[in-house]
Order: structure tokens, then sequence, then C-alpha cells
């Protein structure tokens, strides 16, 4: 309890050093607050135009966006956005709440939540690893240019070959940045640099021309209604962008990987970095939306492994395995003999055919569950965007699994869940998976939250892991409260699925808070989940907290939906209860919990 007044009293004492320092800015807030939020959304998007263009913002919308530029990551730059920033946490201050539609005032409490975050985690600014094989500049940068910038007349293609031009710079920014890092003793375990450095090495590897960054411009400008030999000289910059650009800027940064591996040990966690316990507790803080302590986690972690374990050993002991073996190998006995009595209903064979019955069958799930929908959610909350499934590309194939990814902004698109076929999908856990990223889960939240005419346009920006990924697992237990898991197999293969983010809270804070290795990490998960996966391991060691939301956040719904029943008894409809939860967008657990409460109030009141 005194760790806890202690870091709500730092945190409170840096709010109003940030606060004091603003209090002398030159330029007035606006006179209305739409203003202000508009105008925060524009500013940021400005200095940022990768995410802009990974939102699919464009000038066509209204917006100063600069397509042909990457983004700054110098000081200088991390410096004036930290300034922006305190600019608007003064300015949203300087409204009386009072006066305020109750919109308005959500919409400024979630801003100034936002950018406390934000100020407040400034001291660790070089925390965060520029090493990072799953989140890292490289997958990013990719991603940015060859999935999200669109070539759609000949200044996007030109755009395209400025970027191209601009990553020398960038590169020279992260070294510069990684050199802050070096002399910090920020550096990650030498096996995230040495899988970094493959990444990076292969990415160099090939001809220019078989390039994802050459391959994926060549397609799209082909498409495009231009003269042949303006074609042929756009693609021409193209390679040479990546030849003589993009290749030695990144060999410049495999270098210095190779250079800084003696300085890099193997412990996994966090708390050897500077001030690295109060940074862990920062980043379950800002993930987990909660004060919640990493012991408290844990000591979660292992209660809802256990439960869940209970959970899946029944249904084993019904399909008659039972007696005295581990958990591990009551798991292992099962599904080896049902590998050999039933392969087929658990694998796909390894060929393109069954890559594209995969593809299919994700597609299948996803129109069987549309049809489900309107018995658990109401008309009104349910979008209009649809999703498809689609392979994972290759540059990702070795460090993403299945994954979601909204539609752009410019309502062009289609949302897109993103399936890696290079291990081909276990069957029993292809509906969870799918209810997950897709319907009733990221898809339909994302979805809903964007295409509505309340939500403004910097709430794009933010982003509150324990809501987003608390309700994506929130939906797959729904698909089982429903039966919509009808076979024992995929029974376990949700079962699974939430073990998995259970098993996450035990190995995240043994990780960064109970100093565990990588080998002891690696156990637990085997013994714990029947399986395991260094890679998986590694994300939760680059990214520090995030694995905690799911678990943090599926519980609080579950934990708000018991409540609102019990307060209301025969009157409680799962409809209504769903439109709470999602009309308001992505919001913090404190906050949803409010709404919540502000609706038994309501619909207590409305019964007289």
């Amino acid at each position: 309890m005194k760790k806890q007044i202690g870091l709500i009293v730092t945190v409170f004492i840096l709010s109003m050093l940030m606060n004091m320092g603003h209090a002398d800015t030159k330029e007035n807030p606006p006179v209305d607050i739409e203003q202000l939020f508009d105008g925060y959304c524009r500013e940021l998007l400005k200095s940022n135009p990768e995410y802009a263009t990974r939102l699919g913002i464009n000038k066509e919308m209204g917006y100063q966006i600069e397509k042909d530029k990457l983004t700054d990551v110098s000081d200088a730059a991390l410096d004036r956005l930290v300034a922006l920033k305190r600019k608007y946490r003064h300015w949203v201050d300087t409204y009386d709440r009072s006066k305020l539609t109750p919109s308005q005032r959500c919409a400024a409490d979630l801003l100034t939540l936002d950018l406390d975050n934000d100020l407040q985690g400034e001291i660790f600014r070089d925390h965060g690893y520029i090493i990072n094989p799953n989140l890292g500049f490289h997958n990013q940068l990719t991603s940015i240019m060859t999935e999200h910038h669109t070539i759609n007349h000949l200044n996007d293609a030109r755009d395209y070959i400025s970027r191209l031009k601009a990553y020398e710079n960038k590169i020279q920014q992260l070294l510069k940045r990684l050199e802050t890092q070096e002399k910090k003793g920020i550096l990650p375990p030498i096996y995230i640099i040495e899988k970094f450095d493959r990444l990076m090495s292969e990415f160099i590897q090939v001809d220019a021309k078989d390039n994802v960054l050459y391959t994926s411009f060549e397609r799209r400008i082909e498409k495009l209604n231009l003269d042949d030999k303006l074609k042929g000289n756009l693609i021409k910059e193209v390679k040479n962008g990546v030849e003589k650009v993009v290749y030695p800027a990144y060999k410049k940064f495999i270098d210095r990987l190779r250079g800084i591996k003696k300085k890099a040990g193997a412990d996994a966690g966090v708390w050897k970095l500077p001030q690295g316990d109060k940074y862990y507790e920062y980043c379950l803080r800002i993930h987990t939306s909660t004060l919640l302590k990493p012991k408290e986690i844990h000591k979660l972690g292992l209660k809802e492994v256990k439960r869940i374990q209970g959970e899946i050993q029944r249904l084993l002991a019904l399909a008659g395995y039972r007696g005295k073996s581990t958990f591990r190998e009551l798991l292992s006995q099962f599904w080896r003999s049902e590998y050999t009595e039933n392969r087929d209903s658990i694998y796909y064979s390894n060929n393109e055919s069954s890559r594209r019955k995969a593809l299919e069958d994700f597609q299948k799930i996803i129109d069987e569950v549309r049809l489900k929908i309107p018995a658990l959610f109401s008309i009104q909350i349910q979008p209009k965007t649809t999703v498809i499934v689609k392979p994972v590309p290759p540059f990702k194939r070795s460090m993403m699994g299945a994954y979601y990814e909204p539609a752009p902004l410019d309502g062009k698109g289609k949302g897109i869940f993103y399936v890696n076929l290079t291990r081909l999908p276990f069957k029993p856990g292809m509906k969870t998976l799918t209810y997950h990223e897709a319907i009733p889960g990221h898809h339909f939240q994302i979805s809903i939250e964007k295409e509505s005419s309340e939500i403004r346009m910097f709430r794009n920006l933010l982003f509150f892991t324990a809501y987003i990924e608390g309700w994506a697992l929130y939906a797959e237990k729904l698909a089982r409260e429903q039966g919509w898991y009808e076979d024992l197999y995929s029974k376990l293969g949700n079962l699974n699925s939430e073990l998995l983010r259970a098993v996450r809270l035990v190995i995240d804070t043994g990780i960064h808070y109970k100093r565990w290795s990588l080998k002891k990490a690696y156990r637990y998960m085997m013994d714990n989940l029947g399986w395991a996966s260094s890679a998986e391991i590694e994300r939760y060691i680059v990214w520090p907290g995030q694995a905690c939301a799911y678990k943090i956040g599926e519980l609080k719904i579950l934990e708000l939906r018991k409540h609102a029943k019990k307060e209301l008894k025969e009157k409680f409809n799962i409809k209504e209860f769903h439109t709470v939860i999602l009309k308001r967008g992505s919001v913090p657990l404190t906050l949803l919990e409010q709404f919540v409460i502000d609706y038994i109030k309501e619909k207590k009141m409305s019964r007289g």
C-alpha cells in the first residue's frame, strides 16, 4: 500500500511540474474546445507522417500530411513533441468542465489522461528498445511503405520515392538514439540483438528488384494510367533508392548491431535498466490502465492459470483422460491420441491447396458468426465496414502471427485479418482466433469506434490496450457462453487461448519483476500451457507490460457485467450492456467502469 501511495504522489508531483512549466505559454487556447481537439489531432499528425499514413489519413481529408516524408525521431523532434503535449495539457485545463457537454467532458478526460501518461513517461524516453524484432523500425517502415502508402496517382509515386530517399537520414537518427541507449546501458538481451541482425541482414541480401519495397511499388504503379516511359523511370528510381539508399543505410545499422553485441548480456527483464523497476510499473499502468503492482498481477496470473487448467482437465476427463499425470502430460496424451485417430480434424496438410483452404475456412467462420451477432448486439452498434482474410506478408512471417489491421480512415478499404500461413493454423483454435481478431473482437469493436460520428478524430491517436485486447478476449469467452464452440476440439482450443493470456500474466511479471531468465520463462510456459515459443516470450521481453493487458481487461468487463446483472436483475439486457461497453470507443478501464455505473443508475431510475 505504501508503495502504491508513493507512486500516486510521484505521478501527481510530475503532473504539477509539467503544468507549472506551461503556465507562461504565450499562445492562448482556442475559444471552443472542439477546436482544441481538432488542433491537437492536426498538429500531432503533421509531426508524425508515418502514423498518418498508417491510419489512412491524407490531404484529401483536409489534413496537412507530408506523405513524402518519414517521421523525424531526432532528439530535437522529440523535444518539440513534448512541448506540444505540454501546451495542450495546459490548455485542456483552462475549460470549465461544467459548461461542456457530456461527450466533450469524456473527450477532455481522455485527452488529459493520455497526455499525462505520455508526459509522465518522458523520463523513460530512451527505455523503449530500438532493437526490436517485432515492433522495430524495420518492420514498421516496411509496413508503411508496402501496405499503407497508397499509390493512386503520380504524386503518390513520387512521394514514395522521396520516402525511400529519406531512409538514410531516418537510420542516422535511429543510430544516434541507439548510441544514447548504449551509453545508458539500455540494450536488449544478446539473443534479441542477434535476431534483429538476422532479420535486417535477410532483408538486404536479396537483389533490389526482388525486395518487397521494389516489387510492391512495381505492382501498384503498373495499375496507373501513366506513360510507359514515365513508369519505367519511376520504377528505376525506386530500384536505385532500394539499392543505393535503403541497403547502405541498413548495412550501417547492422554493422553497429554487431559492434554492440559484446556489451549485451542475457538478462531478459527491464529491471536491469536505469530505474528499471519504476519503468516496469509505468509500463503496466499504461497497458492495464490500473495501479496494479507486479506482485498482484503475478498472483492473479497464477490463480487464473490454475482455474483454467481445471476447466481443461474436466473436459479431458469427460473424454476419458484422467489420472495423476501433470497437466502438460495429460494434454500431450490427449492430442497425441487424437492426432493418430483424427489427424485431418486437427491439422492441415502442408501444401498450397491447404493454405488456400485455411483462408477460405477463416472467411467461412466470419460469414457464419455475422448471422449470430444480432442476438447479442443492437443494430445501432454494428459496424458497416467489412473484414477480409489475407496471408501475413512475407517480410513479417518470421516474426508475426495472426493480427488485425483496421480499415483506413479515408473509407477506401476494409479491415484485414492477417493469418500467418508459414505455420498452417491449428484447426481447433481457428474459431477462437477469428472471434478475437475479427468478429465480434477487434474488427467489430474498432470499426464501431471509427464509424461513430460522436468520436472525434483525435481519438484515433489514443490506444488503451486493456480495453482493446480485453474486449477481444471477452469476445472469445462470449462465444463459449453462447455455445459457438460445438465440439471438444474447439472448446479446448478456446480454453488454450484463454490459458495463454493467463500464462502471460505470470511470465511477463516473472521476467520483468521476478527476474526470470528466458529459459525459466520457457519452462513455465511449456509446463503450464502444454507448448512453448521462444518468439512469444521474446515479445514480452521487448514489450514489457503489454501482454498483461488482455486478461486484466477481460476480467474487468466480466466483473462489470456481473455487477450490472446483480444490480438490474431481470432488467439486465445483454444488448444494452454491450452498447454501453462499445459505443464510446476505447477508454481506460476506470472510465469504462464509470460508464457502467452510470448506466445502472439511469436504468434503475427509469423503472419508476
